[in-house]
């Protein structure tokens, strides 16, 4: 057992995800909605759960459109913002868990598993940069997102401290994605020849709805604010 999972290293990132998610969870289980450390553990069964069957789905998903065969094991990390929310809402609705409260948690969530799975992709050589012109060297894509979602993650706790307005967690970390992806995708070594491809697109698509949600909830945040005044 243990051979297999140093075999196939991205077991091993979802295992150290769900180990790290679990001291995230239980810091946050009050704005969740639970309280006990077996819920607890239940939502970060879920939350890993969830993240991997997204990432997989999404990848074969995109097999289908572009017709290029999967690779056994293939993901998409953009299956965490296009349709992991899904699942997580239907998830917060069915438990009734404080949504807000669930995205929040989740985001700082996703960015740990984020960085494992991009640790991963490096360890496998898979989602590479373009080799820079005149040179061997390549364009350190997986490294950037890598650092991003470090970012992000002391971005959040940063937050959490000064005061946030709740909710506005994962929509933030969707846009910015959005946004960088779609410059990376510029960069990355894709099967196609075409500048513009169906990444960029998903990119695209991420960006404006995180957008659109980010700066609703902030909107509809101060308008409440404004009316108890």
């Amino acid at each position: 057992m243990l051979h297999y999972i140093l075999v196939h290293t991205q077991y091993l990132a979802v295992l150290c995800a769900l180990v790290l998610a679990f001291p995230i969870v239980w810091f946050h289980r009050s704005k969740i909605g639970i309280s006990r450390p077996l819920p607890v553990l239940g939502v970060c069964l879920f939350l890993c759960t969830a993240s991997v069957f997204s990432v997989m789905a999404f990848a074969f998903f995109e097999s289908r459109i572009t017709g290029f065969p999967q690779r056994i094991g293939a993901i998409s990390v953009l299956g965490v913002y296009l349709f992991c929310p899904l699942i997580l809402l239907a998830f917060s609705k069915i438990s009734r868990l404080n949504t807000k409260g669930l995205f929040d948690c989740y985001a700082l969530c996703a960015a740990v598993t984020l960085i494992l799975m991009r640790i991963n992709c490096i360890h496998a050589g898979c989602c590479q940069g373009i080799c820079l012109p005149g040179s061997e060297m390549r364009v350190p894509v997986r490294e950037i997102e890598i650092a991003f979602y470090a970012l992000m993650f002391l971005w959040f706790l940063y937050q959490e401290r000064k005061g946030y307005v709740e909710g506005t967690f994962f929509p933030l970390l969707m846009m910015l994605y959005g946004i960088l992806r779609f410059v990376l995708e510029w960069f990355r070594e894709a099967n196609t020849s075409s500048a513009f491809h169906l990444s960029h697109i998903w990119a695209i698509a991420a960006a404006v709805i995180g957008a659109g949600l980010y700066f609703g909830i902030r909107s509809r945040s101060r308008q409440k604010q404004s009316d108890e005044e």
